[in-house]
C-alpha cells in the first residue's frame, strides 16, 4: 500500500473548472465528477495525502466551497484525518430507486460505492 495515495470524495459548487483552472492541479491530483445536484458536483479524485489541504485551499480560493464526504487509503482504510461525513454525502448523493423505480433521496452512504466506483473492500465507518 502506497500510504501517500489516498481517494477523496467531496463536492464542490459547480460549474466544472475552466481548463485554467484545473491546469492548476496538474500534478496534484486527478478527479472526476460523478453527480451534480442543486449546483454541487460530487467528486471522486486521487492524489497524494500531502497535496489534500493545498487542493481544497485552491478550490475555495476559486469560490467552490469544497466540502469533504471521505478519504480512504487504497486498501480501503480510512484517512482518520478527513472521516465520513454523511451531511456532506446526503447533500449531494444522487437518488436511489425504490423497487418499484420511483427515485427517493438517500439516507445513509449505502450507494456511495456504486457511484464512486470503489471495489467493496471500502470502509465507510
Amino acid at each position: 500500500m502506497n500510504i501517500h495515495t489516498v481517494n477523496l470524495v467531496f463536492s464542490m459548487r459547480g460549474p466544472r473548472l475552466t481548463d485554467a483552472q484545473a491546469s492548476a492541479f496538474v500534478g496534484m491530483a486527478q478527479w472526476v465528477v460523478l453527480h451534480e445536484r442543486e449546483g454541487r458536483l460530487l467528486v471522486d479524485g486521487i492524489g497524494s495525502k500531502a497535496d489534500i489541504d493545498t487542493v481544497l485551499a485552491m478550490l475555495a480560493q476559486f469560490g467552490r466551497d469544497p466540502r469533504i464526504i471521505g478519504a480512504w487509503y487504497p486498501d480501503g482504510a480510512p484517512v482518520a484525518a478527513y472521516p465520513p461525513s454523511l451531511e456532506a454525502w446526503l447533500e449531494v448523493a444522487p437518488d436511489e430507486l425504490d423497487a418499484d423505480g420511483t427515485p427517493r433521496r438517500p439516507t445513509a452512504f449505502t450507494e456511495i460505492h456504486a457511484w464512486a466506483g470503489w471495489a467493496p473492500k471500502q470502509i465507510l465507518s
